[in-house]
């Protein structure tokens, strides 16, 4: 399974397809989101490195591990890479 985040371990799921529930894709997806939300708009960026509850560089380190762990394109890595580090270093 490939979860990102202090609780990963906690989400249990038997049946993966009873609840359609595809961890792949779903990490895929929120990866894309936070591209497209970061390519253009530093205000995005700057909110993500300032939410204490949520962001920490490490959770952005290990969700760029699951990415290749799953195969996806070198390009979507190096983009979501570049911007864990945009978002560590706000400007």
């Amino acid at each position: 399974m490939f979860q990102v985040g202090p609780k990963k371990k906690n989400l249990k799921v038997k049946n993966f397809e009873e609840f359609q529930f595809r961890p792949r894709e779903l990490v895929a997806n929120i990866c894309r989101i936070y591209i497209h939300l970061g390519e253009d708009d530093d205000h995005f960026c700057r909110a993500v490195s300032r939410d204490g509850r949520s962001y920490s560089h490490a959770l952005f380190e290990q969700a760029e591990l699951v990415l290749c762990k799953i195969h996806e394109p070198a390009d979507m890595i190096a983009c979501f890479s570049e911007l864990g580090r945009k978002i560590q270093v706000p400007s």
